[in-house]
């Protein structure tokens, strides 16, 4: 279950890289009857409406930086009677500086899976100008790292990682 994190030790909010955009990433999931969190979803719902109207049977965003708590709020709340079967995470980790940082975000959108059921997270990175060093920009942070080079940060939470397409499909399967 998503619980609020503490990100005191984000020392560059990414509060100015939300943009007013459908991400590849929506379009790449078959959303049809999944119940989906979109973790990082940014101010704006057009990725949020784009889900449903491709067929999710249900769907919330969190955000820490661009929804207020009492969004975010309403978002844990929903997940209590709404379990994920998947999870969103579109261009977050390349905004976050701090490795302990991007740790906590996958481990939350790990933990926000249904227990029951067989869950995935898909995971994209805006790369930058893909030369590999991470630097302040004038919206925040980037990383400025290919897809590739976060597997081994996803890996040890999930029990099957893999790439398709420049996106990391991460899953957990059922508690047993």
């Amino acid at each position: 279950m998503v619980t609020m994190i503490n990100y005191g030790k984000q020392k560059i909010t990414s509060e100015k890289t939300c943009r007013n955009q459908v991400s590849r990433l929506h379009t790449f999931v078959n959303p049809k009857g999944r119940v989906i969190l979109d973790y990082g979803c940014g101010k704006f719902d057009k990725g949020l409406h784009y889900l449903m109207d491709k067929g999710a049977d249900r769907v919330a965003g969190f955000d820490p930086f661009n929804r207020s708590d009492s969004e975010n709020e309403k978002a844990v709340h929903w997940m209590k009677h709404n379990i994920p079967d998947t999870v969103l995470c579109a261009n977050v980790l390349n905004v976050i500086q701090e490795q302990e940082v991007r740790s906590k975000v996958i481990k939350v959108c790990r933990d926000s899976l249904n227990l029951n059921l067989i869950g995935e997270v898909y995971f994209s990175v805006y790369a930058g100008d893909n030369s590999g060093v991470p630097k302040k920009t004038k919206c925040g942070w980037q990383e400025h790292r290919k897809l590739k080079s976060y597997l081994p940060e996803i890996e040890p939470y999930f029990d099957k990682v893999e790439v398709k397409k420049n996106v990391i499909i991460a899953t957990k399967n059922p508690v047993r």
